[in-house]
């Protein structure tokens, strides 16, 4: 988000609050009526190469509709999204960067692949609290590019440290 625009309007400091919450809600607003239509269960996606069964496999089992999705990063290595796609998963987010300068080295081929399958797309950013927050959302944005048509909205991780409080890093995840 970028919220100079905003704050070169000189508008009063609860206006400019007022419409920074505003905007902020409107980027989240398409994920929370998606989550609330389906119910969403992350599964752990090393139960797709797995060749026993898996504690994971009879998550969510219900009547109601949902949709299964994994995230995924270099961690999880080179990905047969073919072999996901005949799955049962409907979604995937995909770790784009870290920080300031850090590109997920699997990003760009797992953005492409799952782009040929059926399996709605989301990238996902691991925030810093260390870091400057504006950085980190322009090399974000910079490196996921414009985004489709059925591609799911960007996602923030966020997790708390040792080494930073929760509310430093609340304060600065919502520049």
């Amino acid at each position: 988000m970028n919220f100079e625009k905003i704050k070169s309007l000189n508008l009063s400091s609860s206006l400019s609050a007022a419409m920074k919450v505003i905007l902020t809600i409107s980027l989240l607003a398409p994920v929370l009526l998606w989550v609330k239509h389906l119910e969403v269960i992350n599964l752990d996606s090393r139960a797709l190469n797995s060749r026993s069964p898996s504690k994971s496999s009879n998550l969510g089992k219900t009547n109601r509709p949902h949709s299964r999705g994994i995230d995924v990063s270099h961690y999880q290595g080179v990905i047969n999204w073919g072999k996901v796609a005949r799955s049962d998963i409907s979604f995937a987010y995909v770790k784009a960067t870290g920080g300031e300068t850090f590109t997920d080295p699997q990003f760009h081929n797992n953005w492409n692949l799952i782009r040929t399958t059926k399996i709605y797309r989301g990238a996902y950013h691991f925030f810093f609290a260390h870091d400057d927050p504006k950085k980190q959302a322009d090399h974000f944005l910079s490196t996921i590019g414009d985004l489709r048509e059925q591609d799911l909205p960007p996602m923030l991780d966020v997790e708390i440290s040792d080494h930073e409080s929760q509310k430093n890093i609340e304060k600065r995840a919502l520049i």
